[in-house]
């Protein structure tokens, strides 16, 4: 039930953050791995992510092939590397399609090209060249 809920929150009720709001990294992961385990948000091949975020330290998204996981500090060898701040990070998973591209400028996505490929179009973008770095 409460994971029900806290879907039809992602999906209905999640709005950016507000200016000077708290955003705790931790419920960003744990949101991020909830909403792409239920909605079933595969990649090709299994992947590490390394998300670091300015201020807030780093925390490692793993896609095992069927599931994802979380967890603080940063991979040894990671497939992508994130670096963003958490507001920017929040605002550009629960962006919706048409603005996720805008969203997409904040971050600096680096790492295997495959990887950055399949990291941008799990979130539905074909085209995220701008924002490699």
């Amino acid at each position: 039930m409460v994971t029900a809920l806290a879907l039809w929150g992602l999906d209905h009720a999640m709005r950016p953050p507000l200016a000077g709001e708290p955003v705790h990294p931790e419920r960003a992961m744990q949101t991020t791995v909830l909403y792409r385990n239920k909605r079933r948000i595969r990649l090709p091949r299994p992947a590490t992510w390394a998300v670091r975020f300015a201020g807030a330290g780093a925390y490692t998204l793993r896609y095992e092939g069927e599931r994802w996981s979380w967890e603080r500090g940063e991979p040894d060898h990671p497939d992508v590397i994130i670096e963003t701040t958490t507001d920017a990070f929040v605002n550009f998973i629960i962006a919706d399609r048409d603005e996720r591209p805008r969203y997409a400028a904040a971050l600096a996505v680096t790492g295997d090209p495959e990887q950055v490929d399949a990291f941008f179009a799990s979130y539905g973008l074909s085209e995220p060249v701008a924002t490699r770095r």
